[in-house]
């Protein structure tokens, strides 16, 4: 069974519960109105109803666990993407030539790892919570 299928499983069976309550507590009132002053029996439609709680909660729990998984799939692809521009991005390449060839010094080579750094993983993630808004 897959997530979508469970979670639709679950809001059935609570619907179908809230009916079977509904039909219960209606059979239990006519039933009344045929034996005057008889008490109504709630057991049924109370179990009914929290069976029916329970399936809305599962159900809900479902939909959290799948917005989670799709999340985590969205942050592994920015972290692969991070990775990847990390090592072939030319600013720092040309920063760390510059830094061997004694023209700068160590701190300016990570000064400018860390704003290249920050800028890129700024835009994947705007690029990619672009593609989630779609």
């Amino acid at each position: 069974m897959t997530l979508e299928e469970a979670i639709k499983h679950a809001e059935e069976v609570a619907e179908e519960q809230e009916k079977a309550a509904k039909e219960w507590h209606e059979n239990q009132v006519r039933k009344c109105e045929l034996i005057r002053f008889a008490e109504m029996d709630y057991t049924r439609e109370n179990e009914c109803k929290e069976c029916a709680e329970e399936h809305r909660q599962l159900a809900e729990w479902l939909k959290e666990l799948k917005q989670l998984r799709e999340q985590e799939s969205v942050l592994d692809k920015i972290e692969e993407e991070i990775k990847d521009t990390l090592y072939v991005d030319s600013l720092i390449f040309t920063e760390l030539i510059d830094f061997k060839n004694g023209k700068i010094d160590a701190d300016d080579v990570i000064e400018e790892f860390n704003r290249v750094t920050r800028i890129e993983v700024l835009r994947i993630i705007d690029k990619y919570r672009a593609e989630s808004e779609e």
